[in-house]
């Protein structure tokens, strides 16, 4: 026997052939490569830099298989694959430019904001695949500058853009495109460029220039009888009409782009009684040269104001009716254009005799009666608004059903004279009353005024509450509460008596007007944020969200008061499960997030948090709702 006389080693490998020839960054793939000499004890494979090797199964010694990863600053192009064999013996084979690396073809799944304003400087942020630092690039189509692009992953990178004046206004495609080797663009997502007015730069509730008045002097503030009408001033430019009630004879106009208040000539007083304006009074304009108003005040009086001459003049009583009954509180007016008349439309309060008034033919006509409802009554302040095509919806304050607790809601179709059998939903009785849930009728000091498909309302009766009424989904959310605290008088009033709403349009400038009432100067813009994309308008500035599927507001979840300074409530009614609520700053952190379950309550500390604009997210199973709300610097 000779000892250790024969030695076994080794083969030295050879490397012929490798399948794919051609990996891209940030890919995990298998490569099969074919020779002579591959071990399953001894073989290994190197692909260079940056390209890791997780795996090398040998089937046989003619063929290897190799999982591998190629990082994402994995060099591009082609480079050199070598199989060793380890000692004794072994050795190596290397196979140059056996292996290119390419960038892949990017994937663009996500995009926020989804809309940018001409001439504004944002960032965007981008979500998909295959996003890669020195390979990437975005393109928003003419006349968006790209200032910078930034990889904070494979599957999110931000852009900074700028929007020119001049850009496209409407919906574009954006693209993601990784540059050559390989590379490619992305599928496109939509982006929308609009153009707005500088109080959409900053929506939600402004006060504005107050109505002229007394300071101090509550006897001449707005109160009952108190109206605001939309139409144009003297030079056909739209403007706010306003009567302050409260027994006072002060006429005005308000320019919203100048912010200013013109006194007019004084509303006359009932020329039968002597009587000056108080409940009941209202205003609409025809839109050309006029400004109709009744008195109000347990009178028939009925008025035009002519714009051009600044004068009122007696147009012929509204009829007692049946009910034998002059115009009290719990009416109100509109102004419709119906088969080339102008017809004024009078709910008559606060009886239930609704009447409609030729303008031409200076003559009345009473119209269907509205349902019954609840109690055969309109109190003070009930309100009409007109859809600009063929239904009138009329609020009736006061009174609601306890069953569903909302309050009586009905529409009424102009080209037929009927009311609908089947009545929309009503104003829920429950919303945010100094930061929690509770039952408030809608009284003094409600109004509503129509804009885009939906009814924005004052509930009044010294509440904060503010709402939006979905006329194609028949629901009811609570919006942006108008703030208690004046930054003008400085006071804090609820809405009460006096309140009224119209909303008013100019161009690019669009947005709501209150007076607050209660015997205060305030008057108050509302502007919505642009509806773009998957984030809806609503935005809340104190008050609720409820919001529902599709974008909308979920049933039953509110979010509230905004502004705040110590805390969110969150409180959830009839959802239909438990409900996921974060707390997002601007830049997209999560700073809170809470687990509402049905009929429960929660609440967000916030008093850590500085002063400004926040957002909660509400999501609910694969549907998520975004609304901002407000962090005050102490209230």
């Amino acid at each position: 026997t000779l000892t250790n006389g024969f030695t076994v080693t080794n083969p030295a490998p050879m490397l012929t052939a490798l399948d794919p020839a051609v990996g891209t960054r940030l890919a995990t793939l298998e490569v099969e490569l074919t020779g002579a000499g591959f071990l399953a004890d001894a073989s290994s494979v190197d692909f260079g830099l940056d390209i890791t090797v997780n795996s090398v199964i040998v089937p046989d010694p003619a063929r290897l298989t190799v999982n591998i990863t190629i990082a994402p600053g994995a060099a591009t192009g082609p480079r050199d694959v070598s199989v060793e064999n380890a000692t004794p013996g072994g050795g190596s084979s290397t196979l140059g430019d056996a292996f290119a690396v390419e960038n892949p073809v990017p994937a663009l799944t996500g995009i926020t904001p989804t809309a940018g304003k001409r001439t504004a400087t944002l960032t965007v942020t981008l979500t998909g695949a295959g996003f890669l630092a020195d390979a990437s690039s975005v393109d928003f189509g003419p006349d968006i500058t790209v200032n910078s692009v930034t990889v904070a992953s494979p599957t999110e990178l931000t852009a900074d853009i700028t929007i020119a004046p001049e850009a496209e206004l409407g919906t574009r495609e954006v693209s993601v495109r990784n540059a050559a080797p390989g590379g490619g663009e992305s599928g496109p997502m939509v982006f929308t460029v609009f153009e707005s007015s500088p109080w959409h730069d900053d929506p939600g509730w402004h006060e504005v220039a107050p109505i002229p008045a007394q300071a101090g002097n509550r006897r001449d503030m707005p109160h009952r009888g108190a109206w605001l009408a939309v139409g144009p001033d003297q030079e056909g430019t739209p403007a706010i009409y306003a009567a302050k009630g409260n027994k006072l004879q002060n006429f005005y106009r308000y320019d919203p782009l100048a912010d200013a208040w013109t006194e007019l000539a004084p509303v006359p007083f009932d020329p039968m009684s002597g009587r000056p304006l108080r409940q009941g009074a209202r205003g609409a304009s025809d839109g050309v040269n006029s400004v109709y108003m009744v008195h109000g005040n347990n009178t028939s009086a009925f008025w035009r104001y002519d714009i051009a001459a600044n004068e009122w003049s007696a147009l012929p009583c509204v009829p007692d009716g049946p009910s034998g009954k002059r115009v009290r509180g719990g009416g109100d007016m509109l102004y419709i254009t119906d088969r080339d008349s102008g017809w004024v439309y009078l709910l008559k309060g606060d009886r239930d005799e609704f009447w409609r008034y030729n303008t031409e033919s200076r003559d009345w006509e009473q119209l269907a009666t509205p349902p019954a409802g609840i109690r055969n009554r309109w109190k003070r302040d009930s309100w009409l608004a007109f859809d600009g095509e063929d239904a009138i919806f009329a609020h009736k304050a006061n009174y609601y059903d306890r069953a569903s607790s909302t309050h009586d809601f009905y529409r009424y179709r102009v080209s037929t004279n009927s009311w609908d059998t089947l009545r929309p939903a009503g104003m829920p009785l429950h919303g945010l009353h100094n930061g929690r849930v509770r039952p408030k009728r809608a009284r003094d000091g409600g109004a509503g005024a129509f804009d885009e498909n939906a009814i924005f309302a004052l509930k009044g009766g010294n509440t904060q509450q503010f709402w939006r009424y979905d006329v194609t989904t028949d629901r009811w959310a609570e919006s942006d509460t108008l703030p208690t605290f004046s930054p003008i008088t400085p006071r804090r009033r609820r809405v009460n008596a006096g309140a009224d709403l119209v909303h008013y349009r100019q161009g690019l400038y669009r947005g709501f007007f209150a007076l607050k009432g209660n015997k205060t100067q305030e008057f108050w813009r509302y502007v919505l944020p642009i509806e773009v994309g998957a984030v809806p308008p609503a935005r809340p500035e104190r008050g609720g969200m409820m919001a529902r599927p599709g974008g909308k507001l979920l049933p039953g979840l509110l979010v509230g008061p905004s502004p705040t300074r110590d805390e969110l409530v969150l409180h959830a009614g009839n959802t239909t499960g438990p409900v996921r609520v974060e707390l997002v700053s601007i830049m997209g952190a999560v700073l809170a997030e809470r687990t509402v379950l049905p009929h429960a309550r929660a609440r967000i500390p916030v008093g850590h948090l500085p002063a400004g604009s926040y957002f909660i997210r509400v999501r609910d199973g694969e549907t998520t709702v975004t609304r901002k709300v407000v962090i005050g610097p102490g209230l």
